[in-house]
């Protein structure tokens, strides 16, 4: 007896079937054919549908395409008698198609410009076109991404979301802007348009994108700088007894900005005291001014009040966001407060002068004096010149040379010839004089009256 049979390839996929149709030439009678019919599920798995099939013609709408999106036909062949074997001449399937879709690299990018390098904080920019290439309809497509480091292969996330049908002919765009705080290194971005088993289709190959983009991580540190109200002092220095003292963090990196109180950090010692105590940002006598734009300059202003006499000694320290310090060691300054209004004597510097002179002093207390005056005299006492406090320039609590320079001209411009001249100050605040501040130099004056040279 001949027996045989002949399996055929896997047809589809299919959304929909229809019919399965054979022809088969026989020289005998006693051969016989016979048709099987499987579906196919996605992972290649078989299930009899049909056996025995004998019909040229058999309907397969029964099959339901969602779950066998795939069928194979087995032709059986029998002769028990002649030993021939009946001649199949075809057979076929009709059957509704699946739709077949690509990635379109021209069309994601003719209106796009993302960049693969990037510093920590800026944000790496993505964009897929899918086109479908069939001429049958997708329904609304899954996309599936996920980030990975490209060297492990370690998944930082994944994600799925939907695009639109797609009619024949038709495309979407799929776009993803990716955070790249907190990441460093080299990573890879896949990208999978319809990833199953949503709804079939005919080819897979081409669903799939990938882009890669390395992250580097600032290691640049941020300048910071102190100041008092408005000046930068040297240690030791006397400040106002309620001085506004401005601290200031500049990041170069334009995208983490300094928005962290917890990057600031200040300790304050005061007289008398071995102990550094932590200043907290309360918003009271200590307020943080976050970075708000591209310049990453964060500030923190310091107003204390009540301070005692004495010295005392600043710690600053500032980190940016990704962690960077300003200094391998905390900034630190001394500076002193005397609470009593006073004010020293007046130096004229450089003394003896040829062309120009300016006036030295140091002013304690917390307020500027109302009144000041400055008298230049000949020996004789006559008055040639007198510069008053509107005269000097900007004056602060503490050491002050004066903006004001003094030109060693008259009250009319014209020049004083050389020699020795007397200078005598006076100082007012509200109607009443001023306390005198001692310094070193006062060995010069006698009863606030001072000498200075001209020499050309």
């Amino acid at each position: 007896m001949l027996k045989h049979s002949i399996t055929s390839e896997i047809i589809g996929p299919a959304s929909k079937w229809d019919r399965a149709y054979f022809n088969v030439e026989s020289s005998n009678v006693e051969d016989s054919f016979n048709l099987e019919i499987f579906g196919v599920r996605p992972n290649l798995e078989d299930t009899l549908f049909y056996q025995d099939i004998t019909s040229a013609d058999m309907d397969l709408s029964t099959i339901n395409a969602a779950d066998f999106p795939l069928i194979k036909l087995k032709g059986n062949f029998k002769d028990e008698v002649n030993r021939t074997s009946p001649q199949l001449k075809n057979w076929r399937v009709t059957y509704t198609g699946v739709p077949e879709g690509s990635i379109n690299v021209a069309k994601a990018y003719e209106d796009f410009n993302g960049r693969d390098t990037l510093l920590e904080g800026e944000v790496f920019n993505s964009k897929f076109a899918f086109e479908n290439i069939s001429e049958y309809s997708f329904d609304s497509i899954i996309v599936a991404s996920r980030l990975e480091e490209t060297l492990t292969r370690k998944i930082i996330w994944t994600d799925t979301v939907r695009i639109k049908d797609l009619k024949p002919r038709e495309w979407d765009s799929y776009a993803k802007n990716i955070e790249t705080k907190g990441l460093s290194g080299s990573y890879t971005y896949t990208v999978k348009f319809n990833p199953g088993p949503d709804q079939p289709e005919l080819y897979l190959v081409n669903n799939t994108g990938q882009e890669n983009f390395y992250v580097y991580v600032d290691e640049v540190n941020p300048i910071l700088d102190v100041t008092f109200d408005g000046k930068h002092i040297v240690n030791g220095d006397l400040v106002s007894a309620q001085p506004r003292i401005l601290i200031t963090s500049n990041d170069e990196n334009k995208i983490l900005l300094q928005d962290d109180t917890s990057k600031f950090v200040l300790y304050l010692k005061s007289p008398n005291s071995s102990d550094f105590v932590e200043l907290k940002i309360d918003g009271n006598e200590l307020q943080f001014y976050p970075a708000t734009d591209a310049s990453n300059m964060a500030m923190a202003e310091y107003n204390p009040v009540g301070l005692i006499d004495g010295e005392y000694t600043l710690r600053v320290q500032t980190f940016d966001k990704t962690g960077n310090e300003a200094g391998p060691e905390p900034y630190e300054i001394t500076f002193k407060v005397i609470n009593e209004t006073s004010i020293s004597n007046f130096y004229p510097y450089p003394n003896p002068f040829t062309s120009q002179t300016k006036f030295v002093f140091t002013l304690t207390g917390s307020e500027i004096p109302d009144y000041i005056n400055i008298k230049i005299m000949t020996i004789s006492g006559r008055v040639v010149k007198e510069i008053n406090k509107e005269d000097l320039g900007n004056i602060t609590i503490g050491n002050n040379i004066s903006d004001y320079s003094w030109n060693a001209t008259d009250e009319f411009g014209d020049r004083l010839a050389n020699g020795v001249y007397l200078y005598k100050v006076n100082v007012k605040h509200k109607g009443e004089g001023v306390k005198s501040y001692a310094t070193a130099g006062d060995g010069s004056f006698k009863e606030n009256i001072g000498k200075l040279y001209i020499m050309r």
